[in-house]
């Protein structure tokens, strides 16, 4: 079976109110609902608010030899002093390498303070690229 990307890594600062937040929990996850399959991974920012997540794959006998439609519905929040802010949620509809992003890689800033804006026609966040 061959390996399929359902989150590409991400790198990134946390901040809030344009200071770095430090000792932030990043969580990430992910539904493959063409697989009915789950995963997280977690990381803390560094005192420069920033983190790193490597890719996530995953393989499916039924999405490896049958013909479906991609949905993995993508999730990342950010829990900092007992409040979790959703900072990126995203339904990925094929298996390629950053198309979260149209081919960029997922690096840039997720902004506490900012409101919940469109990334994408498939993701919305609080989320600068760059």
């Amino acid at each position: 079976m061959s390996k399929k990307i359902l989150f590409s890594p991400v790198t990134a600062t946390v901040t809030n109110l344009g200071v770095p937040v430090a000792g932030a929990t990043v969580t990430r996850s992910y539904e493959w609902r063409s697989a009915g399959q789950k995963a997280a991974d977690t990381a803390v920012t560094d005192a420069s608010g920033k983190f790193s997540l490597p890719l996530m794959t995953g393989s499916s006998f039924s999405t490896t030899w049958l013909p479906h439609e991609a949905v993995i519905n993508q999730l990342i929040t950010v829990e900092q002093g007992g409040v979790k802010h959703e900072v990126w949620v995203c339904s990925k509809r094929d298996y390629l390498p950053n198309s979260e992003l149209e081919g960029r890689p997922i690096t840039g800033t997720f902004k506490l303070d900012m409101a919940e804006a469109k990334i994408n026609t498939l993701c919305v966040g609080k989320f600068i690229a760059g």
